[in-house]
């Protein structure tokens, strides 16, 4: 079984080199030669382990369990998130290229067995963001750390499970339907998906908030207990915590089996949508630049499990809004920094607009595509959501304090700016060729080192410097980066 699932891992690492314009074939098949399935796998978990240890940080220093129960929720939560975002993402991604055609002729009862072992490799690196805090938390309560080891990989499991679900039931349709209501169908999934993802991730992302307010997320924890990732908090407790572990193995089992059947069903007899009714064509404005960001934007939102994936930026400020909400207040301070969060973590935006692209690439690259307009549409794609989720924190920050209406600006050219620096970067190469250019770990920590640095330059006046001289020196750096990396694109 073992022996597949490396073959398919190779062959998902063959089609993305493939469609890598700077590999020329003879460096294409060296590349290849040289993956590994464990040392891929190795070397990203040994960067995950030094982000973890940052994590465990907070354990090391305290021996309150109240502190402790509210960081291993987060620390457990966080492990869901990545093992459900790995799941939808990567998941489409591999049955947009064709990846598992061959398996549907041959005598498998259960091919998506094989997807799903193939997913686990990739979540397998983001087990060892928690394995720090596991340590720590064992060496001071030994029976602790050993539930919180099961609790975190119960909740990879739950995110796995829940990842294939959503692609079983959203993913394997293929729609030849273009109605006027497909908009508002997409507008009610993007707030589905939102609803519930705050449900699991909302209260439980900053270390220090939750430490300082312990005691009073541990009457919350202990409250709904029952519901994942809260009863996480129940590790002090070993008896309620073996019953609740036991309880989730039962139902989640059984629901992994049903989606593994039910996504191996729809990959053989996929659903058809037709829809026939007139069509008339019209001409659409903006050239082709806005046609190719229009086209990644619709490829996307036809699969949900890349909505869901694109609105990962948003989860990183939903604890934030809860509190505005709650305590009516927002300085504009908040706007901006929020606005920041977002734009930055946007960065990963980019693997999901490459990945959209699919078998698609080979048609576009007999068009009169430049290499240049291709760019451009990419890096408008990816800021599309950044934008509109900035320009909404702006219009909250008004709704408390009109002041913040300034950073209007700001909610439209960060976003952008980020983008474009990530396009620029991911696409310079000599060649004209467009393609998708491989993404791998060292360029990945750098391309967010230097969305920090970018994001940074424009923030940090506009704390350090009083107003207004701090926002108009804010906006001249975030108007300077975008001229400076239009120019380069041209």
């Amino acid at each position: 079984m073992f022996e597949i699932v490396r073959i398919l891992y190779k062959e998902l690492h063959y089609q993305m080199l493939k469609r890598d314009p700077r590999l020329s074939e003879e460096k294409m098949l060296k590349a290849l030669k040289r993956i590994s399935v464990k040392r891929n796998v190795a070397k990203i978990s040994f960067f995950y382990l030094f982000f973890g240890s940052f994590l465990a940080s907070g354990i090391i220093f305290t021996d309150e369990k109240i502190v402790i129960s509210s960081l291993a929720v987060t620390i457990a939560t966080l492990s869901f998130v990545f093992a459900l975002y790995v799941t939808i993402v990567n998941s489409s991604h591999s049955l947009s290229i064709g990846l598992f055609e061959p398996l549907k002729i041959l005598p498998v009862r259960i091919g998506t067995i094989y997807l799903s072992e193939l997913l686990i490799l990739d979540i397998i690196p983001t087990f060892a963001i928690t394995i720090p805090s596991v340590v720590v938390i064992t060496v001071k309560y030994p029976l602790s750390g050993v539930l919180l080891f099961l609790w975190i990989l119960v909740g990879m499991f739950i995110g796995h499970t829940i990842g294939l679900l959503i692609l079983s039931i959203f993913g394997l349709r293929i729609s030849y339907r273009k109605t006027k209501g497909q908009l508002l169908r997409n507008l009610i999934k993007i707030f589905g998906l939102i609803v519930i993802m705050s449900t699991f991730y909302g209260l439980n992302y900053f270390q220090r908030y939750l430490m300082q307010y312990s005691e009073r997320f541990a009457d919350v924890f202990e409250r709904y207990a029952i519901a994942y990732p809260f009863s996480v908090s129940s590790i002090f407790e070993p008896d309620r915590s073996s019953i609740l572990l036991v309880a989730y193995a039962f139902v989640f089992l059984p629901l992994y089996r049903f989606s593994i059947n039910r996504v191996w069903k729809g990959m053989l007899e996929p659903k058809m949508i037709i829809e026939s009714r007139p069509e008339s064509f019209t001409s659409d404005f903006g050239g082709p630049i806005l046609a190719l960001a229009i086209k990644d934007l619709r490829l996307v939102f036809r699969k949900t499990s890349m909505i869901a994936g694109l609105l990962i930026p948003l989860y990183f400020i939903l604890p934030q809004i809860f509190m505005v909400v709650r305590d009516g207040n927002f300085p504009k301070e908040l706007v901006i920094s929020m606005i920041a969060i977002i734009s930055f973590f946007s960065t990963i935006n980019a693997d999901i607009l490459l990945r959209v692209e699919g078998k698609e690439i080979d048609f576009l690259r007999i068009l009169p595509v430049k290499k240049t307009q291709f760019i451009l549409g990419k890096a408008i794609s990816m800021s599309v959501l950044p934008i509109v989720f900035s320009n909404i924190l702006v219009c909250l920050g008004f709704y408390f304090d009109r002041i913040a209406l300034i950073f209007l600006p700001h909610a439209f050219l960060m976003p952008f700016d980020v983008s474009l620096l990530t396009m620029i970067y991911l696409f310079h190469y000599k060649e004209e060729e467009i393609g998708i250019p491989e993404k791998d770990l060292p360029r990945t920590i750098f391309l967010f080192i230097m969305n920090g640095i970018l994001v940074g330059a424009i923030i940090v006046p506009a704390f350090l410097i009083p107003s207004p001289n701090g926002f108009v020196i804010s906006l001249a750096a975030a108007v300077i980066a975008f001229v400076v990396m239009m120019s380069k694109v041209k």
